[in-house]
Formats: structure tokens, C-alpha cells, sequence
């Protein structure tokens, strides 16, 4: 995998040389604190929550239905100067059927372009809505925000030199699982499983366009991941030195110390997309189009499933009851083939061939909590989370799927919004154990939040989903929140 890592190392290379964004001087030296307070109640007619009630939550809506909860949280800023800020917060959940946990506790730091956080911090860079898609097949809005370190980019910055036609943004973090003791919870103790896991991922995006922005654009985007490291029941610690995280930064393999599949693959569980986006925009319109490629190995990183990945267009008016309208095709039924071959033969190590097939997305052999933070994928939600099976087993059971996705928002009035999105899906299991006969669901959210004139920091929200078909039952529910937040210190 490492020869295909040269956009994001040209990326890293030239980050140094992004100029700064200016700054209003008057605000160097303002401290600013502020509060969140969250209170939300939900009702269902079947055990669990309707599926788009759940999902792309950030994990903060229960899976068990007739839930409820509470979040408080606090979070301040420092200006050290216009080009040097200082933010930190945190915030706890307590919901009525588990124990109260910090969703988000970080630090982080704004310098010119760049910013450097540590902690758990809801965060999106991906070039999908994260309101209205289905969500990103890396990093969507499914699960709860996994600690980390993370150097980035946030926002399309200009490149030196290119009279601001092209801009860049991207990341480099590394991190580790917290979701140990939830694993030991459902996990047969006879059966094999990891602990401890680290995370290592990394993005680069450029962006080309002129620069008045009422013209064509065109984004091109790559994003690296990996699970390694920890200590598996059955094998024992996996490598997690320096020299292994170097390899595991490059995408090379492993050495003797790391499993058969290690030495002959990649260190560790390697997944990544790549993201092509192009469009116009033109006085408050833009209409663009997108491929959102999935790949988990050489094969797919190579596009022998190029079926496979999200397919979309989006676009955004200048209306106040339509804003913006999504709509997606997602495809995985391709997964390179139906049967994995190895990518060279033992006997002939001079032939090397393109193989792979059966990729199993988002599952792993070693790592076989798959894809996942908490039982909640991390990815996409529509690869059905763990946390939905019924047998206790860890991995994603149904990984190969079509689904027609779309999603609308807008203004009905001044203080009220609505939000819209609906999926069908056809569900065939995976290569490895397939449906006998497909599987169907339609699934919707409502979504209405009213802002009381009074109380401008206040909003209530009120939600209706419902499931219909076979894979998450006839189903409807109701969600009710209150969210305020407010300063509770400026100077």
C-alpha cells in the first residue's frame, strides 16, 4: 500500500508553506466561556430505536428504545494573539440504561492554518453532508468520537504560489480504543478477540477553483486508516513499536513478529476512500456530483470494485424552505469478487498478480470487532452495526447491500427548520455467508427544531422515524429534545 501514500506525504511536505488566515487584532487577549445542556426523551413501538433515529448520532441516542437522557458540557476559548488561539471542553452523558461517560473532553490549539487537538472531539472533514448523507465510509457522524491526537488542516486553505486557484486540507492523527471493557461485555470468552487496539489515519484533500468561487470546482480527496497494535486471546501482543508504527504509516508489511496475514498483507487492518468531487457554483447555487470510493486492500485501492462506494449529488439553493437537497447511491455488493486469492504464490515469489476478492468490508480476521467504536460502525451506518446482532458476534454480518438514499432541509419560517431523509436498502448478507433471500427496509427521520424568539440559545427539537421491511422490523418512534447553550463568562 505504500506507493499509493504520495499525495498525502506531498500534502504533509507542503503544509508548512499554507499561509496564515487573517484575524481581527481587537479580539487577541478575549476569554470566552461557554455551556451546553441537553435533555432528550425518546419512544418506540418495537425494543429498539428507529434506525435514523439511532444512527449518525455520534452514539448519543441509545440503540434500546423508550430512552432518555442528559448532556452537559462546558467549553472555553483563549485568544493568545490573531494568529494563536486556545480552545478547550468537555461534555458527560448520562442516559437512563447506562453510566454516565465523557463524550467529549479535549484541548486543542489554532496556529495560523493548522491545529493540533488531543482528546475526544466530534469532528467531520469528510466531503459528504454530515446532515443529510448516509455518511462517510472512513469517518461519519455514527459513532462516538474516538480519543486521539490529531495535526490537521481543518478548512480548504490556499497553496503558495497558485494565485489561490488551489486549496488543501487534510490531517495526521494517531489514537486508541476505549471500548475494552464494552468488548468483555458481550464477547464468548471462548471465542478470540482484541484489546487495546490503536488507531493511526490520515486524509489529504485539494481543491481546485477560481478564486471568485462562482465557477466549476473540482475536489480530489484520500483517506487512510488503520486499527493495530493491542493484544489479542489468542495471539498474544501484536507489534506496536516505533518501527511497527512507521509500517503501519506507510501500509507495508509487517516482520516476524506479526501474524502470517501481517507479513504477507499490511501491518494491521487497513481501510481507506478516495473522493472525487466536482461541481458549480453560482450566486448562492452550486450543484456538484461525487464518487465516494471504498477501498480495504491492494484490489480495491487498485479499483477492481469500482462498483462498490458511494455515488451522489448534491445541491444547495438559495431558498429559505429548500437549502439543500442529497441524494446518494450506495453499492457493495462487488467487493472484488466473490473468493480472496493471495497477491503472490509462496512457490513463485517472482509472480506477482492482482487477486484479492471477498473483501468482507469493514471486518477484520485479527481485529474482529471490525470496523467499530462501541459496537457502532464508524464508517458508513448502512453496513449494519454489530450492536444490531442478535447472536453476539462482533463483526458486520451484512456488509453486502444496494441503497437509495436521500435527504432535503430547509427554513419553513425564520425560527423553524425541518430536516428530511429517507433510505431504502436491500440487504444480501456477504460472500461468506449470504441470504438466501434478500433482505428490505425503508427507513425515515423527521426532523422539525423551533428557536423561541425569547430564548434564542434554546431550541426544541421533535423527531418521527420509522422502519419498515425486514432487516430493522416495522418500527416507528418519537424523539423530543431541548438544547440550550449559552456564555457563561466573556472578557
Amino acid at each position: 500500500m505504500k506507493q499509493y501514500h504520495f499525495l498525502i506525504y506531498s500534502l504533509l511536505f507542503i503544509l508548512p508553506a499554507v499561509p496564515a488566515y487573517s484575524e481581527n487584532p481587537d479580539t487577541t487577549g478575549r476569554t470566552e466561556v461557554g455551556y451546553q445542556l441537553e435533555m432528550f426523551g425518546s419512544a418506540s413501538h418495537q425494543s429498539t430505536t428507529p434506525f435514523w433515529m439511532h444512527n449518525n448520532t455520534h452514539g448519543i441516542v441509545p440503540l434500546d428504545a423508550d430512552n432518555g437522557g442528559l448532556l452537559g458540557g462546558v467549553n472555553g476559548s483563549y485568544r493568545v494573539n490573531p494568529n494563536l488561539s486556545i480552545q478547550a471542553g468537555f461534555d458527560c452523558i448520562y442516559t437512563i440504561r447506562d453510566k454516565p461517560y465523557f463524550h467529549q473532553i479535549y484541548i486543542s490549539s489554532d496556529f495560523h492554518a493548522f491545529r493540533l487537538k488531543a482528546g475526544s472531539k466530534e469532528y467531520s472533514h469528510s466531503l459528504l453532508d454530515p446532515s443529510l448523507s448516509s455518511g462517510d465510509w472512513a469517518f461519519s457522524a455514527n459513532a462516538r468520537p474516538i480519543p486521539e491526537i490529531n495535526l490537521s488542516i481543518p478548512e480548504f486553505t490556499p497553496v503558495p504560489f497558485t494565485r489561490d486557484y488551489l486549496h488543501v486540507k487534510g490531517d495526521f492523527a494517531v489514537g486508541k480504543f476505549m471500548d475494552d471493557d464494552y468488548i468483555l461485555s458481550l464477547v464468548d470468552p471462548n471465542s478470540s478477540y482484541a484489546q487495546g487496539r490503536l488507531l493511526h489515519h490520515k486524509s489529504g484533500y485539494l481543491k481546485l477553483e477560481k478564486p471568485s468561487g462562482n465557477s466549476f470546482f473540482l475536489v480530489l480527496g484520500l483517506e487512510d486508516c488503520a486499527q493495530w497494535g493491542g493484544r489479542h486471546s489468542k495471539f498474544g501482543n501484536q507489534p506496536q513499536s516505533l518501527s511497527d508504527f512507521w509500517r503501519v504509516i506507510k501500509g507495508s508489511e509487517g516482520d516476524s513478529h506479526a501474524t502470517v496475514s501481517d507479513q504477507i498483507n499490511a501491518l494491521g487492518d487497513h481501510l481507506g476512500t478516495y473522493t472525487v468531487k466536482a461541481g458549480f457554483a453560482h450566486s448562492g447555487w452550486e450543484l456538484s456530483a461525487y464518487k465516494h470510493h471504498f477501498f480495504t486492500d491492494k484490489s480495491g485501492m487498485e479499483y477492481a470494485n469500482w462498483r462498490d462506494g458511494t455515488w451522489g449529488i448534491e445541491c444547495t439553493l438559495p431558498l429559505p424552505f429548500l437549502k439543500k437537497w442529497v441524494f446518494e447511491y450506495l453499492y457493495s455488493l462487488n467487493q472484488s469478487g466473490p473468493f480472496h486469492f493471495p497477491f503472490s504464490i509462496p512457490s513463485r515469489p517472482d509472480m506477482k498478480t492482482r487477486y484479492g476478492g471477498g473483501d468482507s468490508y469493514y471486518n477484520h480476521s485479527l481485529y474482529n470487532t471490525g470496523w467499530s467504536y462501541f459496537g457502532q460502525a464508524i464508517g458508513n451506518p448502512l453496513i449494519t452495526s454489530p450492536e444490531y446482532n442478535t447472536n453476539g458476534s462482533l463483526g458486520f454480518n451484512d456488509t453486502r447491500i444496494k441503497a437509495f438514499h436521500t435527504g432535503i432541509k430547509g427554513n419553513v419560517s425564520p425560527n423553524l427548520s425541518y430536516r428530511l431523509i429517507t433510505t431504502y436498502m436491500e440487504g444480501y448478507g456477504s460472500h461468506g455467508n449470504p441470504y438466501l433471500k434478500k433482505k428490505q427496509s425503508l427507513s425515515g427521520l423527521l426532523e422539525c427544531s423551533y428557536v423561541y424568539p425569547k430564548w434564542k440559545n434554546c431550541t426544541f427539537t421533535v423527531q418521527f422515524a420509522a422502519d419498515a421491511g425486514d432487516m430493522y422490523k416495522h418500527n416507528f418512534g418519537c424523539l423530543l429534545k431541548l438544547k440550550r447553550i449559552g456564555k457563561l463568562f466573556s472578557k
